[in-house]
C-alpha cells in the first residue's frame, strides 16, 4: 500500500540528496560526489572537461578504498562489484571514449572543480571536426534531455544524480531507469519534471511506476524547493521480465512537500491517497490481499529563535488484509493513527537527526556501531526540548476462517520525553479497551474474570538521560571518552543512584466484567533501602468475593487453584471497605520500606502466602 508513496520519497531524496551529502559519513560523501560528477560528465559536450570530471570520479573511488577501507562501499569497489547503477569499469570506459590522453593521477580534488581552461586540448578527432553535441548518458542510470549548464538542466542533473545516489547506496542496492531521458517543461515559476517509464530493479525483482510528472518550484533565495505530483495509479512488481508478482493501485493520490536545502529534509508535506488495493498475481488469477480506503499524511514545521518545532500525523482508514490462500489469518482495522511532535529542536540537531533517521538513512549502508554512536551522541549532546509519540489502532480484529481469534475496540500507546531540564522525564500511557479472544489458553480463565481493558499512565522523573547516554557512548567505544569514569557501566549505576529517579503511577487499572483493580502511587530509587527502592501504592480491588467463589468451585479439580484460596481470603480480610465508582471494593495500602519489608495495610505480605505442607 505504500508503493505509490515511494515515488514521492525517491524524488524528495533525489532533490535533497546532493544538499544533504555533507551530513553523511566521509565515504558516502565521496561516493555521492562521484555519482554527481559521473552524471555531469555524461552530459558534458566538451571531451576535455568530460575527461577531467571522470578522472576526479576515479580519484574519489580510489580515496574511498585507501582512506575508508572498512566501509561497505570500499569493499564493493575493491571487489569490482557494481553499486546499484554504478560500476567503475563504466567510468573507465567513458574516460577511454573521450580520446583524451590520460593525465597523471594526483590527489582527489573537490567535486565542483573550477572551469577547465581549454588551451591545448588533445582530442582524437579531425582538426576541422564540429563540436560534439550533448549526448545522453551511457550505460545504466538516469539520462537527462537538457543543457546541464542552464538552471533547469542543473536541477535535472541534481535529480538524476540524487535518485542514483539514494538508491545505489542502500544496503540492498537498487538500479533505477527510465524509458526516455528526464525532461523539464517550464510553467511560469514552476518546472514540471517528466519521468517516463520510471522503474527500479532490485536483484531479480523490478518495480514499474509508469509515467510520473513532478512539479518543482524554487523557494525564494534558492533555499529549497516546493515539490508536488500525482501518485501513479499503478505500481507493478515483476519477478522476471514478464511475470507480474504483485500490483498496487490507487483511485486517486497526490503528494506535496517543501524541501529546505539548509536543513536537508521535508519541513512540510501532505500525502492523500484513496482507494488503495494490493493484489497478488498467480498465473491468470488476480487475488486481493490488501484494501485500504484512505491514507493521509501531514507534516508541519515552525521555526523560531534558531529552534524548530515539528508535528506529523499519519492516518489510515478501513484496512483489510486478506491472505492469498484460503483459511489463512486475516486482519482488519477501522483506523490507525500515528503522530509525533518535536519541540525546541536546534537546527544542528535536526541535521544530525537526518543522518541518523532521515530520508538519506533509509536502508543506507551504515553499520550498527555508527548508528548506535550517533543515537547516543544525540541523546548526550544535542539540543532538543522534548518529543511526543502517539500510536492508536481502533477496531482491530484478527480472524481465522469464520472465527475471530482476537479483537479490540482500541489499542493505544503514548510516549513523551521531556529533555529541557538537566534531568529528563518520561511519560508512558497505555489504553486497551474491550479485548475479546478465542484463544484456548486464555479461555481457561472464567469469562467474568478475564481482563478486557487496561489503562496505564506513568511518569518517570529525575532521569539522568544525558549522563547515561554519554557514559553509554564511552562504554560502547570501549573507552572513557569525555568522562572521567574508569568503568562506564558502574558509572551509569552511580549516576542513577545519585539522581534518585521516581516512578509515579497516575493510573493503573485492569478491568473484567465482574472484577477490577485500580492503582496509584510512586516508588523511587533509594540507595539506602535494602531493595534499592522505596515508596508505596494505593490499590482498590473489586470482585474478591466472586474470585473466591470461582476458586472454591474450580479448586476441587485443579489443586493449584485451591492453593490460592487462603491468599484471597487473607486479602479480603485485610481490605478496607470502599467504593470504586459505583461498585463495592476493598482498599489496600502497599508500602515498600527501606528495610526491605513489603506491607499490605501494615501487614507483612509474606503472611498471606500459604505454607507448604511437609
Amino acid at each position: 500500500m505504500g508503493r505509490g508513496a515511494a515515488a514521492f520519497i525517491l524524488v524528495a531524496a533525489a532533490i535533497g540528496g546532493p544538499m544533504a551529502a555533507g551530513a553523511a559519513d566521509p565515504a558516502q560523501t565521496l561516493f555521492s560526489e562521484a555519482l554527481t560528477l559521473t552524471t555531469k560528465a555524461r552530459n558534458e559536450p566538451d571531451a576535455v572537461k568530460r575527461a577531467d570530471m571522470l578522472r576526479r570520479v576515479i580519484g574519489n573511488l580510489d580515496k574511498i578504498v585507501a582512506e575508508h577501507p572498512n566501509t561497505k562501499l570500499a569493499v564493493l569497489l575493491r571487489d569490482g562489484k557494481p553499486i546499484g547503477a554504478f560500476e567503475r569499469k563504466q567510468v573507465e570506459q567513458l574516460l577511454a571514449e573521450t580520446g583524451v590522453q590520460t593525465a597523471p593521477q594526483t590527489a582527489p580534488q573537490p567535486a565542483e572543480p573550477p572551469p577547465v581552461q581549454q588551451t591545448s586540448p588533445q582530442i582524437a578527432a579531425a582538426p576541422d571536426a564540429a563540436p560534439e553535441p550533448p549526448r545522453p548518458a551511457h550505460g545504466r542510470g538516469l539520462p537527462i534531455d537538457a543543457d546541464p549548464t542552464t538552471p533547469t538542466g542543473q536541477m535535472l542533473s541534481d535529480i538524476a544524480v540524487g535518485i542514483d545516489s539514494f538508491l545505489a547506496t542502500r544496503t540492498v542496492p537498487f538500479s533505477p531507469s527510465v524509458r526516455e531521458p528526464l525532461r523539464a517543461v517550464e510553467q511560469g515559476d514552476r518546472i514540471v519534471v517528466q519521468l517516463r517509464g520510471f522503474q527500479v530493479e532490485m536483484g531479480s525483482a523490478r518495480l514499474e511506476f509508469g509515467d510520473i510528472d513532478v512539479g518543482v518550484k524554487r523557494l525564494a533565495g534558492d533555499t529549497g524547493y516546493v515539490v508536488d505530483f500525482k501518485v501513479p495509479p499503478e505500481v507493478a512488481m515483476f519477478v522476471s521480465h514478464t511475470q507480474k508478482l504483485m500490483s498496487f493501485t490507487i483511485a486517486e493520490g497526490s503528494a506535496s512537500g517543501t524541501w529546505r536545502k539548509d536543513l536537508g529534509f521535508l519541513t512540510d508535506g501532505d500525502l492523500d491517497l484513496t482507494g488503495l488495493r494490493a493484489r497478488a498475481h498467480k498465473g491468470d488469477a488476480i487475488i486481493d490481499i490488501c484494501r485500504l480506503d484512505s491514507l493521509k499524511g501531514r507534516q508541519a514545521t515552525k521555526e523560531a529563535d534558531g529552534t524548530l518545532s515539528m508535528t506529523s500525523l499519519l492516518e489510515i482508514n478501513s484496512l483489510l488484509m486478506t491472505p492469498p490462500e484460503p483459511g489463512d489469518p486475516r486482519l482488519s482495522v477501522k483506523r490507525v493513527v500515528i503522530g509525533s511532535e518535536g519541540r525546541g529542536i536546534s537546527v544542528e540537531t535536526v541535521k544530525r537527526l537526518q543522518d541518523f533517521g532521515g530520508l538519506q538513512a533509509i536502508g543506507a549502508m551504515q553499520g550498527e556501531a555508527h548508528s548506535a554512536l550517533q543515537f547516543l551522541d544525540i541523546l548526550a549532546q544535542a539540543a532538543w526540548d522534548g518529543i511526543k509519540l502517539h500510536y492508536a489502532v481502533d477496531g482491530f480484529a484478527f480472524a481465522k476462517g469464520a472465527q475471530t481469534v482476537l479483537s479490540a475496540e482500541r489499542l493505544a500507546l503514548d510516549i513523551g520525553f521531556d529533555n529541557k531540564a538537566d534531568m529528563a522525564a518520561v511519560e508512558v500511557g497505555v489504553d486497551v479497551q474491550k479485548v475479546t479472544t478465542a484463544l484456548q489458553e486464555v479461555k481457561q480463565v472464567p469469562d467474568e474474570l478475564l481482563p478486557h481493558s487496561l489503562t496505564v499512565s506513568t511518569r518517570l522523573d529525575r532521569l539522568p538521560a544525558k549522563t547515561i547516554a554519554e557514559l553509554g557512548k564511552s562504554w560502547f567505544q570501549g573507552e572513557t571518552g569525555r568522562t572521567t569514569a574508569a568503568a562506564p557501566l558502574s558509572a551509569m549505576q552511580n549516576a542513577v543512584f545519585e539522581a534518585k529517579p521516581e516512578l509515579g503511577i497516575k493510573t493503573l487499572a485492569v478491568a473484567a466484567k465482574q472484577a477490577q483493580i485500580s492503582t496509584t502511587g510512586a516508588i523511587a530509587i533509594n540507595p539506602i533501602a535494602k531493595l534499592m527502592v522505596s515508596g508505596g501504592f494505593d490499590v482498590q480491588v473489586v470482585g474478591l468475593d466472586l474470585i473466591k467463589a470461582r476458586l472454591d468451585k474450580d479448586g476441587a479439580t485443579q489443586p493449584q487453584l485451591a492453593e490460592m484460596v487462603p491468599v484471597v481470603v487473607g486479602l479480603r480480610g485485610l481490605g478496607e471497605p470502599s467504593k470504586l465508582g459505583d461498585r463495592n471494593a476493598h482498599s489496600y495500602r502497599v508500602d515498600i520500606n527501606t528495610d526491605g519489608g513489603i506491607t499490605i495495610n501494615n501487614t507483612p505480605w509474606e503472611t498471606l502466602i500459604p505454607k507448604k505442607r511437609p
